[in-house]
């Protein structure tokens, strides 16, 4: 199985790419510099409006950055749990269903 990579992975190689410092990023979100450090590190999650912003300033894919921060986010709810692939099989079903309804 090929793991993708996690949202922090994503974040410093977008930034890398772009060749922004961690402060030019931080400056962007108004945010302290060490705060975006500790994203690319996966020390800390950032909130979601803060991705929205990072896909704009580091002008990556958008979708791509908000699906890897929403599976690392529910991974790291359930990771260790029992009962984790129920819960995310069960979870599905209701996103499906929801979807469905007009």
């Amino acid at each position: 199985m090929v793991t993708q990579p996690t949202f922090a992975e994503l974040l410093r190689q977008h930034r890398e790419a772009m060749q922004l410092p961690l402060r030019a990023v931080a400056e962007a979100l108004a945010v302290d510099t060490s705060l975006v450090g500790k994203w690319e590190r996966g020390e800390r999650k950032p909130y979601r409006a803060d991705v929205e912003t990072l896909a704009t300033v580091l002008k990556a894919d958008r979708k791509q950055l908000l699906v890897a921060y929403l599976r690392d986010k529910v991974l790291y709810e359930v990771q260790d749990d029992e009962f984790a692939m129920e819960a995310l099989k069960a979870a599905e079903a209701q996103v499906k269903y929801k979807a469905k309804k007009p």
